[in-house]
């Protein structure tokens, strides 16, 4: 899935949506911002944080249900 975000970057007209479904451990790692940065500098729709998809720690389930759009 990653090569068709790669490949739709700069690509005029074309709206780029991601939802990284990651853990805390994730997000903590030094090198999470400048990811986050960078997509958003390419005008990426980026989902996440609590309203997208809370944070959990490595080998925890996410606590509470799924948010409501989410759909299995």
């Amino acid at each position: 899935m990653s090569h068709l975000v790669s490949e739709a970057l700069g690509t005029l007209g074309v709206p780029i949506v991601v939802f990284p479904r990651v853990n805390a451990a994730h997000v903590r790692h030094p090198a999470w911002d400048k990811h986050v940065a960078a997509l958003r500098k390419a005008d990426v729709e980026l989902i996440h944080g609590p309203d997208g998809w809370p944070l959990h720690e490595p080998r925890e389930e996410p606590a509470g249900p799924p948010p409501e759009w989410w759909t299995r």
